[in-house]
């Protein structure tokens, strides 16, 4: 549905006007004004006599809501904080004032500038002596009270400024806000058509109102048939009055058929009895009663030049009228039984169709009048025919015939008699008419379409078919089969990728697996090999200690040897000694002995006691040797022990060394096997975690498969539910009481009327194809009339005609709340329809305060969903999701969020903008979503996991609104930079268009995306054909 795209920069505007007085207007530099000098000795009281003068000329820009430059003037205290500017008022100071120096326009510009468009005055010289006194008194305050709900003031017709718009669904009317006005217009001419007007506001606001607030919400129903339009707390919804039937014409007299004359001055219709009535309609007045012959009126044509009438009636008679003076000019009876006539421009040429079917053309023939006759003219092209069931004559270029039969249409020359044009209809042709002046002819199939064709050429143009609510049923059944086919196709895409996963999944698992089992066995081979190594280390530590304890014996025993032979070497030494003393006392006993013995005299006993001092010398001398020989011993063995012990130390002492360089060369080995090992098993925990990650990932792969199967299902067996329901619309549409009976042009050949086989009449612009009205007529209705610019009439050949208004207009249906008792918080700043048409969302909130939804039932106006406070300040825009079952918010917050509707749960939150979100939309297929903000970016979302798929930047100031373009990924912004631009959700920018020196605020996209209308702060409502740019109209 076509939906209100206003979004506005910190609400637009707050209160009930526009232009603050105390913001200066660039350029104007105003004199000073006069102030009166006021002398009294009372003091100046703040709530009777300055508040007053505030509410009046200032409080309406400077409340709490509006605070233009900062500065609110509801109390004293909030007066003398002042703004932007500084303090509003200085006790006893004059010149540091602000509210005094730019009323009286001492400093910057005059305020409330001579230009504004609110009524504010500039003060009196009365009223600013008084101002000043106040001040040099003091500027005492006083209570005073301000009612925001209550105290509207009508806003002037100059505040145009447009804040919101919306497009009807069948794309023939926007509606847009002009301050507290809203204006109906056509889209295809720029015009004004209606305005909706709130006959109870005539006595705040004046007539023609909307609210009694700036409307800065809109929104069309799905079916076209309301408009919502929001103000302060409430929300007002307009219906559009159905067509009303009119009983007080001359047709309401018919009985029968029912013509037009050329000019559309006069008419012609049977009556009750089967005469024929020539009535004027301006005056309305019966001219003349042509009598009937007897049988029933068949047909009726009006000749274009002359002011003849033809007829022709079911007993064969063929009559030719003067319609100014009511007499017969000619007739005749055929004897055969007439189903319909057409005439030619000068009435000279007439064309029957028979009762069975047969056309035929006559020709009257006038030069004796008093002999003037009606004779077959006969045309083998025309009299080939035998299955006719409908004729019309046109006169340019030249006099054509349009016969419509079972198998199709055809133009013929009636002067030659060729076949000039086929029209391929496509079903059994009803009915046809000729639009000679616009060269165009209708062609009515018994499968309820109309078709248009150039009767130059023959050329197919323009298709009617069905209603308005048809329309759109049809519409949204094709639009619902189409989006679900593009859901289908990415379900289907999603599951063969989950399956491309899966099928990845097992590979990465398989490597993997592959990987882990391989580290497992180096790591069991590091460990083995560490394990080794580390008892290598500890065997080589052992036989360390072993040596050392080897070697400490082998020490020790080498010392006790080295001791031993120490000894030895001295005892023999002592030995040698005493031997050798010894053997040199036993010799010189020896030899004292033997002198002795040669002496004689020797003394025997000296000789005896000589030979014994010899011989105990000598035994001493044996003693010693042999003492000295064991000694002698005894230090060769211990040498030899003490050789050895040397031995061993050496070979122990190596082998020590040997042992230590062994162990730290095994200790390396240790080392390097443990870092190895270390490593392995690293290796080995990350294989594991991989293998296991990688079995959850192929767990969930292949369980999301046969998962989103399901899913793929689902979305099939919807698409099926889809397309059946399209196919049962497809069939309403072509059943039998669709069927089109007649058809014509009204006389500018704008629009085209029918009258179909259940009795119903419709009405449709032949520009674009677009029902304008539908009635429901009676089933014996045959024929149908567009009479004037407003009314329709369908008439049957034995029942009553009705005569509808079908003119546009609108009426006040209903206010859901009041600005003083109200569900709703505070402005009503976005609005959408639900899909089917039947509730309506409302956004709301206090600026700063929070933004909330609630839903509102259509028919009764109660409340039937509360979102609750959905965003921490207030909501700037909203959209229904296309299937209707989420709601999309944007908000003064940054933030854009989108919500379950049948739960109030918030879904999704998506965060990135760095100022207020002025718009939101979806795209078709509902799985796009598109924001717009003051920050000067669009921003591309996928509405299904949040994550954001672009930014698009480059735009001059902030964007107000924006639109996706009907089932495309193509969208509209609207800028305060006076641009609107054509974007693709890629980002690229495909057109522009101008509407320069306006601060846009409001969008509508209309005509199936063929249109572009946009307004803002000028009101000036501008129309552009998307396709290339071109600017269409521009309401003034």
């Amino acid at each position: 549905m076509q939906r209100d795209t206003s979004r506005r920069y910190r609400l637009i505007i707050a209160s009930f006007v526009i232009v603050s007085w105390l913001c200066p207007t660039p350029g104007i530099r105003s004199e000073e004004l006069a102030i009166a000098e006021v002398v009294r000795d009372e003091p100046v009281d703040f709530a009777t006599e300055i508040f007053p003068l505030l509410r009046q000329n200032c409080l309406a820009c400077h409340h709490a809501k509006d605070s233009e430059g900062g500065l609110n003037l509801e109390t004293h205290s909030l007066m003398q904080q002042g703004g932007d500017s500084g303090p509003g008022v200085v006790a006893k100071n004059i010149a540091e004032s602000l509210v005094f120096t730019r009323a009286s326009g001492q400093l910057d510009d005059l305020m409330p500038p001579e230009d504004n468009d609110v009524g504010a005055k500039t003060l009196t010289a009365k009223q600013l002596g008084l101002l000043k006194l106040w001040i040099n008194q003091g500027a005492k305050g006083g209570q005073v009270t301000v009612d925001h709900g209550i105290q509207w003031q009508p806003i002037p017709k100059s505040v145009r400024a447009t804040y919101a718009m919306a497009a009807s669904p069948d794309g023939q009317l926007v509606a847009a806000g002009h301050g507290n006005r809203v204006a109906v217009y056509d889209i295809a001419s720029g015009a004004e058509v209606a305005v909706l007007s709130d006959p109870g506001l005539d006595s705040i606001s004046g007539p023609g109102v909307a609210d009694v607030d700036l409307v800065q919400a809109i929104a069309f129903s799905p079916r076209g048939d309301r408009i919502a339009t929001g103000g302060y707390r409430t929300v007002r919804l307009w219906k559009k009055k159905p067509p009303r039937k009119i009983y007080d014409t001359p047709l309401s007299r018919s009985s029968g058929m029912v013509v037009k004359s050329p000019d559309a001055s006069q008419v012609a219709l049977v009556n009750a009895i089967g005469d024929i009535e020539v009535w004027s309609l301006q005056p309305e007045q019966r001219n003349f009663v042509l009598r009937n012959s007897g049988g029933v009126i068949t047909g009726m044509a009006w000749s274009q030049k002359n002011n003849r009438l033809a007829s022709c009636d079911d007993q064969g008679w063929l009559s030719i009228w003067d319609a100014g003076s009511g007499k017969l000019i000619a007739g005749e009876n055929t004897g055969q039984s007439f189903r319909s006539l057409a005439v030619s421009e000068d009435g000279t040429l007439v064309v029957t169709v028979s009762a069975d079917g047969k056309p035929q053309l006559w020709e009257w023939k006038s030069s004796d009048p008093k002999q003037s006759s009606i004779v077959k003219k006969p045309m083998p092209s025309l009299d080939a025919i035998k299955d006719a069931s409908s004729i019309a004559l046109g006169d340019q270029p030249s006099p054509q015939i349009v016969v419509g039969s079972q198998s199709n249409a055809v133009i013929l020359d009636s002067s030659s008699g060729k076949v000039l044009h086929k029209l391929d209809h496509g079903a059994p042709v009803a009915a046809v008419a000729i639009d000679s002046a616009n060269g165009q002819v209708a062609t009515g199939g018994r499968d309820g379409i109309i078709r248009l064709w150039k009767l130059a050429d023959g050329k197919a143009g323009q298709v009617f078919q069905g209603t308005a609510v048809s329309r759109y049923l049809l519409t949204q059944a094709q639009r619902d089969v189409a989006r679900q086919k593009v859901i289908v196709a990415a379900e289907e895409a999603k599951a063969k990728e989950l399956e491309k996963v899966a099928a990845k999944e097992e590979e990465v698992f398989k490597k993997l697996a592959t990987e882990q089992a391989e580290a497992a066995k180096k790591f069991a081979t590091a460990k083995k090999a560490s394990t080794e190594a580390v008892a290598k280390v500890t065997q080589i530590d052992a036989s360390i200690v072993t040596t050392n304890r080897e070697l400490e014996t082998a020490k020790t025993s080498s010392e006790k040897a080295s001791k031993e032979t120490a000894a030895n070497a001295t005892k023999l030494a002592e030995l040698e000694q005493i031997a050798t003393q010894l053997e040199a006392e036993s010799k010189k006993l020896t030899a004292a002995a033997q002198l002795l013995e040669k002496e004689k005299e020797t003394d025997q006993k000296k000789l005896l006691e000589a030979e014994a001092a010899a011989k105990a010398s000598s035994e001493k001398l044996q003693a010693a040797k042999s003492e000295a020989k064991k000694v002698a011993d005894a230090l060769t063995k211990t040498k030899a022990e003490a050789e050895a012990a040397k031995g061993v130390i050496a070979a122990l002492t190596k082998q020590l060394a040997t042992s230590k360089t062994n162990l730290e060369a095994a200790k390396k080995t240790a080392a390097s096997a443990s870092t190895a090992m270390t490593q392995q098993e690293a290796e080995l925990t990350k294989k594991d975690k991989a293998l296991s990650a990688a079995t959850a990932a192929k767990k969930r792969a292949a369980d999301a498969v046969p998962q989103y199967q399901g899913i793929v299902g689902n979305a099939k067996r919807q698409l099926t539910v889809l397309q059946n329901r399209l196919s049962e619309t497809e069939k309403r549409q072509a059943s039998a009481g669709q069927a089109c009976v007649d058809v014509c042009f009204s006389d500018d050949g704008t629009r085209l009327a029918s009258v179909h086989a259940d009795g119903s009449g419709r009405v449709y612009r032949v520009a674009d194809g677009l029902p304008v009205a539908s009635v429901d007529g009676q089933v014996d209705s045959t024929g149908v009339l567009i009479v004037g610019d407003g009314s329709l009439c369908l008439f049957g050949q034995s029942v009553p005609s009705t005569m509808w208004s079908i003119n546009e207009s609108w009426e006040l249906e209903r206010v859901i709340g009041s600005p003083t008792d109200s569900e709703i918080s505070d402005r009503v700043t976005a609005l959408d329809f639900r899909r089917d048409g039947l509730s309506l969302a409302v956004g709301s909130g206090p600026p700063s305060g929070f933004g909330e939804v609630k839903v509102f039932a259509v028919n009764g106006g109660e409340m039937v969903r509360d979102l609750g406070k959905v965003h921490g300040d207030t909501v700037l825009g909203l959209r229904f999701s296309p299937d209707g079952r989420l709601i999309a918010t944007s908000a003064a917050d940054r933030i854009v969020s989108v919500s379950n509707v049948a739960s109030g749960e918030i879904m999704r939150t998506f965060e990135g903008h760095t100022h207020h979100v002025l718009g939101v939309d979806w795209q078709d297929d509902g799985r796009v979503l598109a924001s717009a903000s003051a920050d000067q970016n669009v921003k591309v979302w996928n509405a299904k996991t949040g994550e954001q798929n672009k930014t698009i930047a480059g735009f001059g100031k902030e964007i107000t609104a924006i639109a996706f373009l009907e089932q495309t990924n193509q969208f509209v912004t609207s800028c305060a930079d006076g641009q609107l631009r054509l974007h693709d959700a890629n980002g690229k920018l495909i057109r522009s268009f101008s509407a320069s020196g306006d601060f846009l605020y409001t969008l509508a996209i209309a005509q199936g995306g063929k249109t572009l209308v946009a307004g803002g702060q000028n009101g000036v409502i501008r129309f552009w054909n998307v396709a290339d740019g071109k600017l269409l109209h521009e309401t003034k």
